[in-house]
């Protein structure tokens, strides 16, 4: 089953800007002592390149329920303001670093942990296992399920996105099985339009499609529209009463070691960047990646050179591509 959750630390982080931070402790599940100063900050104010995990899972007591299927590096540069997002696969095949360290799909990362009822022993899992794979040190991570996605979507009145091309595709009428387990077809028309939660999350998840739209590539690319269009709402939405209701809507799905002072960073950070400079990249079989069927018939996706090189390079010319953008 697909899951994907990933389109909210920049909308959260842009409503603690405009509300008081031990509001936002309260409402927002944090892990960091409520003394921390924050890394986050201390790095920008130094002008370094800070790097933030976003883990979507769908949430609930089903089997998969902790899967993240939606997988994104958010990287910030404060030379520049430039920020770069990079998609990572749920097929990736990966050695998980778990207590016991094994191979499986990237996307079983955070629930070696959050399956055993430690969400926060999923994201330092997760942080673990893509930190070598991706060449770079991930400062932070946020973990949201489709409910925490739904919920900020609505709160801020929908979101405007572009759908490239119209495209129809089978969707799962309820994400558990065992309540429903039948099949809908969701459609997109091309063109500017305004999402609702449900509508939004669709986009996102939408994968039995003919052609392009049909690829986790193409997936990946939706989630990242998604991103951003939600971020520039949270901007436009000040309401308080509206961004107060957002955040008690998600005390139970948002799970994240930013400290209470890192969202206060990146909120600050969030009003000083162009959406239209954000370079979006994707780890896929056009650039670094190879299909690889397992020999008990498992499809995967598996790095072109016989270690991560490739992928760090690759990762490490969209950061630099992201700064160059800007001059």
């Amino acid at each position: 089953m697909q899951k994907i959750a990933a389109a909210l630390l920049i909308a959260v982080t842009a409503a603690a800007g405009y509300l008081g931070f031990e509001v936002l402790r309260t409402t927002v599940a944090v892990t960091s002592n409520p003394l921390d100063r924050g890394i986050v900050g201390e790095k920008l104010d130094r002008g370094e390149r800070v790097n933030l995990l976003l883990l979507g899972y769908g949430g609930g007591a089903h089997d998969g329920a902790n899967l993240t299927d939606s997988i994104m590096l958010v990287s910030l540069d404060p030379a520049t303001n430039a920020v770069a997002l990079v998609s990572v696969p749920r097929d990736l095949w990966v050695t998980v670093a778990a207590d016991r360290p094994y191979q499986g799909k990237v996307n079983e990362a955070f629930a070696a942990g959050a399956d055993q009822g430690d969400r926060d022993a999923g994201i330092r899992i997760a942080t673990a296992t893509l930190e070598p794979v991706l060449g770079v040190e991930i400062d932070k991570t946020i973990a949201l399920d489709f409910t925490a996605f739904r919920t900020v979507v609505d709160a801020v009145g929908g979101i405007d996105v572009t759908v490239d091309r119209a495209f129809s595709a089978r969707y799962p009428k309820n994400d558990d099985p065992s309540v429903d387990p039948s099949w809908i077809t969701v459609s997109f028309a091309a063109g500017e339009q305004r999402m609702d939660g449900e509508t939004a999350l669709r986009y996102s998840r939408a994968r039995y499609a003919e052609g392009v739209e049909g690829s986790d590539f193409a997936r990946a690319a939706r989630q990242q529209k998604v991103v951003l269009a939600t971020r520039r709402r949270v901007e436009e939405t000040r309401s308080v009463a509206t961004l107060l209701g957002l955040l008690g809507a998600l005390r139970d799905n948002v799970r994240t070691d930013l400290s209470v002072a890192d969202m206060r960073s990146l909120a600050a950070f969030s009003k000083g960047y162009d959406d239209a400079r954000t370079v979006r990249a994707a780890l896929t079989t056009e650039n670094v990646l190879v299909p690889v069927t397992l020999a008990n018939g498992a499809y995967t996706l598996q790095p072109r050179t016989r270690d991560w090189s490739g992928v760090h390079a690759y990762v490490a010319e969209q950061l630099a591509s992201a700064r160059a953008a800007t001059r």
